[in-house]
């Protein structure tokens, strides 16, 4: 599916029940073979077995050593396809080392705890994925995640939707390969074709640490 026109905006999106039909299906394939062998193989990816045994527990990422949001923290609103990976990766090239080692530096930087904007955050088996993933590479899981609508183009609202319902959060950023200029300087464009950079880590770093960017 395509992402962005040369101008930056979503080509031609359908109506949010077709769209959320398709993201939800994408979803479910990435999910499935994460591990790179079909679901229905007696061999289930190690990475859903796992998941599957934890997500009681992680699904939601409450209990995770990040805590739950409190005063003063500060938060990552984090999408994983084009971020974490490519967005077209195949499932041996999810949530790349690279990607994950910078994600890693933001965190361990800024004290930053991760709020799910991801689709990932759809169901309960592919946020525990995402969790075990940021659990493998030393990295605190979700504390929340987004409320979920039909409509993954109006990322954007649902994470400003979360920052009006915690208003004691000083510092946040969104890092996704959306478009998502209403967030302004709280919002980091990834490549698609990337997912995060050296330069995309920095600048989440500086807007997570400098006192001038606070809430819009």
């Amino acid at each position: 599916m395509s992402r962005a026109n040369s101008f930056g905006g979503p080509v031609n999106p359908p109506s949010p029940k077709s769209l959320d039909a398709q993201w939800m299906k994408g979803l479910a394939l990435k999910v499935a073979n994460a591990g790179g062998v079909p679901p229905s193989s007696r061999t289930q990816p190690r990475i859903l077995r796992t998941a599957d045994a934890t997500r009681g527990n992680t699904a939601r990422g409450i209990g995770s050593r990040g805590g739950p949001i409190s005063e003063g923290d500060k938060v990552v609103f984090l999408d994983v396809d084009g971020v974490l990976h490519p967005y077209h990766a195949r499932p041996n090239q999810q949530f790349r080392p690279a990607c994950m080692k910078r994600l890693k530096a933001i965190i361990d930087t800024t004290g930053a705890k991760i709020v799910l904007s991801t689709s990932w955050r759809r169901t309960a088996r592919a946020t525990a994925a995402v969790n075990l993933q940021l659990k493998r590479h030393d990295i605190p899981t979700a504390v929340d995640k987004t409320r979920i609508r039909n409509n993954e183009y109006l990322r954007n609202e649902e994470v400003l939707h979360w920052i009006a319902q915690h208003p004691y959060v000083t510092h946040w950023v969104a890092i996704d390969d959306l478009p998502m200029p209403q967030l302004g300087e709280h919002y980091i464009q990834t490549s698609p074709d990337t997912g995060i950079t050296e330069s995309d880590m920095n600048k989440a770093i500086r807007v997570l640490t400098d006192p001038r960017y606070t809430k819009l």
